[in-house]
């Protein structure tokens, strides 16, 4: 039945606090790995003696991807998939009440707020703009049939503001800040005699105009040969705003060769995929997924990665790596068995950073 699939979303986000009358704004998201760099980040003081201001309870059906809502001092912006309301829902963080609707978009990701409380999201067909009332910011652009869907949530560089699309077909599309086309790069392979592409299988993270984006290879034609499903890379690729080689690669790390001297042969390409994504194949995994983080203050880069597909006598690890900026090659810190389920590290304006 349609109404036990539902859930029942409760968005607790302002705070009073005791010792003053008016709502304290918290720059910060409530979910998971908030942060470009997968992680959190607290921009204010820790605030002691605080009480609820409001709450808000709405009905959010099932959704791929749904990681709760992003807030400003101007919006809290939720995903609804309900029986009335599907896209965005937009609340005004001062009592919890509905400001606008944005049904454009079908299951969308977790959105972008830039500080002026416009609203930028994409369900992986579509990018759109939302204006601090809900008005659609012309033009409405659309992504190409089957490229991005599904995706991971939209990340930016805040070295440059461009805006990463990071799609589980294998594409990464990126945008400027105004929704004109940057670039966009296919992570196609040939490996061990066999074509395809590698996907990404968890939610990539920026450092300055670096993205990471961890994958997994998956032959054009199904196979059972373990040695070729278990094969999986982090990718590192420059985001520039240059004239040429805006999406460049500067390295990318196979977790199956020590010597990690042969390197994927990626293309650019805007063409279509031949058939449709089967988002179940990902997403079917049993036990924790693979996750990515980085210490924007260090740049240095963990990895949790649980066995590949196929995979089964194969430990969960945990790795740890040293980048440079503008580097070609990482150094590998430690490769240790730990099984996790997730990780993060706290950011704050003071440039310190508290591993968890």
């Amino acid at each position: 039945m349609a109404d036990s699939a539902m859930s029942s979303i409760l968005v607790l986000v302002s705070l009073f606090c005791a010792r003053q009358a008016h709502a304290a704004s918290v720059d910060s998201c409530p979910m998971y790995g908030c942060r470009p760099s997968g992680t959190f980040s607290y921009v204010l003081g820790v605030t002691s003696k605080v009480s609820l201001a409001w709450s808000k309870s709405y009905i959010q059906g099932p959704l791929t991807n749904s990681l709760g809502c992003t807030a400003n001092a101007i919006n809290v912006v939720c995903q609804a998939n309900g029986l009335r309301n599907e896209g965005y829902v937009t609340l005004f963080p001062d009592n919890g009440t509905a400001a606008w609707y944005g049904d454009v978009l079908r299951r969308p990701t977790l959105s972008i707020i830039d500080i002026y409380g416009d609203v930028i999201g994409t369900d992986g067909h579509n990018f759109v703009m939302f204006d601090t009332t809900g008005k659609i910011v012309k033009p409405q652009i659309n992504l190409g049939e089957n490229l991005a869907y599904p995706t991971y949530s939209l990340t930016l560089s805040e070295e440059n503001g461009i805006i990463a699309i990071v799609s589980r077909q294998g594409f990464l599309i990126t945008k400027e800040s105004n929704g004109v086309p940057h670039a966009a790069i296919q992570f196609r392979a040939e490996e061990q005699r066999s074509n395809g592409t590698f996907l990404p299988v968890a939610p990539p993270v920026v450092s300055g105009h670096r993205i990471y984006i961890l994958t997994e290879f998956r032959p054009d034609y199904d196979t059972q040969q373990p040695n070729i499903l278990g094969m999986q890379r982090l990718f590192a690729i420059d985001m520039k705003n240059v004239m040429a080689g805006r999406l460049h690669i500067a390295w990318v790390y196979n977790f199956e060769r020590l010597n990690n001297e042969e390197v994927p042969n990626s293309r650019k390409t805007h063409q279509e995929v031949s058939s449709m994504f089967e988002e179940n194949r990902i997403d079917s995994t049993f036990g924790p997924a693979p996750q990515i983080m980085v210490n924007t203050d260090t740049n240095k880069v963990y990895v949790n990665l649980p066995p590949p597909e196929g995979a089964t006598n194969a430990p969960h690890l945990l790795w740890g790596f040293k980048d440079e900026v503008n580097g070609t090659t990482p150094d590998l810190i430690f490769k240790t068995p730990q099984s996790l389920s997730n990780f993060a590290t706290f950011e704050s304006n003071s440039f310190e950073s508290k591993s968890r």
